[in-house]
């Protein structure tokens, strides 16, 4: 049987180190030949956008509602926590969506997705991961372009 070996080219490792410098063995792994990649990165900032209106608007009308004592906590406040709950699993799939799965769970060390986890994980994304990531994806574009420059002549390779 013959065979064949595949490149792996283009693939973006990112490896995660924990709060005191020690590689943790994780990584996070972008393949930047992915033509879907920008636009799931366009995809999750649109749907966290969603969902910030969507945890202002269920926290506006529950505060608005008359409240009801309870035996361990008001009825405003159960429902509160309910919400809260409800937009930090949202937070997490669509962190996830772009990162990977498990992403949420490498970068924050595999602890609790909790209070200051969405914060964090989009400072990471932010001032971390996404400048890498556009300095890669411009070389691509770039060796794309030059690739299919004579396209207009109507050679597509």
């Amino acid at each position: 049987m013959e065979t064949i070996k595949l490149e792996k080219d283009n693939i973006l490792r990112i490896g995660i180190l924990d709060s005191e410098n020690n590689d943790t063995g994780e990584f996070l792994e972008f393949d930047l030949e992915d033509t879907e990649l920008a636009l799931r990165y366009k995809n999750m900032l649109e749907k966290e956008e969603r969902n910030i209106k969507w945890i202002n608007t269920q926290l506006k009308d529950i505060r608005g509602k008359a409240d009801v004592k309870g035996k361990y906590m008001t009825k405003n406040q159960e429902d509160e926590f309910k919400v809260w709950n409800e937009f930090y699993k949202r937070e997490k799939e669509i962190f996830d969506m772009f990162l990977g799965e498990g992403g949420c769970d490498k970068l924050l060390g595999h602890k609790k997705f909790g209070w200051n986890a969405p914060k964090k994980i989009n400072k990471i994304i932010t001032e971390q991961i996404r400048p890498y990531l556009e300095k890669q994806m411009d070389i691509i574009a770039n060796e794309v372009e030059d690739m299919f420059k004579d396209t207009d002549k109507g050679n597509v390779m």
